[in-house]
């Protein structure tokens, strides 16, 4: 069964019976739950609806400097179909250690109400709190892939995409806290969308390790070709690191060693050219429509913010954008065209401690 009738099965399972089942046990890894003092580990899911909504979650594991393995949970909602209550929806909640717990049995992180569980290639995410109602089936459609090694010379972060492309259906619905009716209202079901599930382990602060990580991924492609997955990378130190593949619907993702991405002034659109052991890749994506832009610490009171710190301090721009790049291999070239979700991620300092003045 391919992965397409098995979303359609599952759909028909949430229509028939009005409630998602708990379909998928063991995938999510148990967090490692680090001693050092930067320890951290999340994982994030992003999705593009059909109706236009985006949806995306966080779940963290961190040390704070008075809570050591603290849980949190940050979930938004933008797009057209959120603007009754806002221009997004917002459903966070962090918990102490003994406020949130993993489930080994099946294999699900669980933070407050939210809860992310699954296996290799489907998933189940769910959150609620008063402000809102979610939940996510997605299905992975490539293997999980090692983006980022650890203890790599450029002093980034673990990154693996646990679900590098992923098809997807979800619903919301508005809780009392921004005006909607909670378990009493009426579910609106998103549709089918595209997105991807990352898991990231650091034991260094955020901002000395990326200044800012721009990311590509492609939600709609020509059918039966390949389709582009970036993920570049700039230090506090200046240096770059641009990882570009080619997910195959046949086979191993194609990676590119050799990448050179160019941005407009404006910020607009970005010129690539790239090489691997047989093959270039040239073209250029391009902004085409705005998701949303989101600071955390726009939605943290002082104290908050203070505590989160650099972790706070962390400014994404969530757009639409197209691409047109042309493959040349041994066989031929091939042109290649999509939709993908463009993410640039800036990552600031956190607060900055005041001087005191002597008298």
């Amino acid at each position: 069964m391919n992965i397409f009738h098995s979303i359609v099965g599952l759909v028909a399972l949430v229509f028939s019976t009005g409630t998602i089942p708990d379909v998928y046990a063991g995938g999510i890894v148990q967090p490692q739950l680090g001693d050092d003092s930067n320890y951290s580990e999340y994982w994030e899911q992003q999705f593009l609806f059909e109706d236009g909504t985006f949806a995306t979650s966080q779940f963290l594991i961190t040390n704070l400097p008075l809570s050591k393995h603290h849980g949190i949970q940050v979930g938004t909602l933008a797009g057209q179909t959120v603007q009754a209550f806002g221009p997004r929806i917002i459903v966070k909640n962090g918990r102490p250690r003994d406020g949130w717990a993993y489930d080994e049995e099946g294999a699900a992180l669980n933070i407050f109400t939210h809860r992310l569980a699954g296996t290799h290639p489907g998933y189940l995410l769910q959150l609620k709190n008063t402000a809102a109602e979610l939940d996510i089936l997605f299905m992975a459609s490539q293997e999980p892939i090692p983006l980022v090694e650890k203890d790599n010379k450029q002093g980034l972060p673990e990154i693996t995409l646990y679900a590098p492309q992923v098809q997807s259906f979800g619903r919301w619905r508005a809780g009392p806290e921004i005006g909607g009716s909670g378990t009493d209202g009426t579910w609106q079901r998103m549709g089918y969308g595209g997105g991807y599930g990352l898991h990231v382990r650091q034991t260094r602060e955020l901002h000395r390790s990326v200044s800012r990580w721009l990311r590509l991924t492609n939600i709609e492609g020509t059918r039966g070709s390949s389709v582009p997955l970036l993920h570049s990378f700039e230090t506090p130190e200046g240096e770059t690191r641009t990882i570009l593949l080619l997910l195959s619907p046949f086979g191993a993702p194609l990676r590119f060693d050799k990448v050179v991405l160019d941005e407009t002034d404006d910020g607009s659109a970005w010129r690539i050219t790239a090489r691997g052991a047989q093959s270039t890749l040239e073209g250029s994506f391009t902004l085409t429509s705005k998701l949303d832009r989101f600071r955390l610490q726009d939605h943290l009171s002082g104290v908050e913010q203070l505590v989160a710190g650099a972790a706070a301090d962390i400014d994404r721009h969530q757009a639409v954008a197209t691409y047109q790049f042309t493959l040349t291999t041994p066989a031929g070239s091939k042109d290649l065209s999509g939709k993908a979700i463009l993410e640039d991620i800036k990552v600031g300092e956190g607060p900055k401690k005041r001087n005191r003045r002597l008298r």
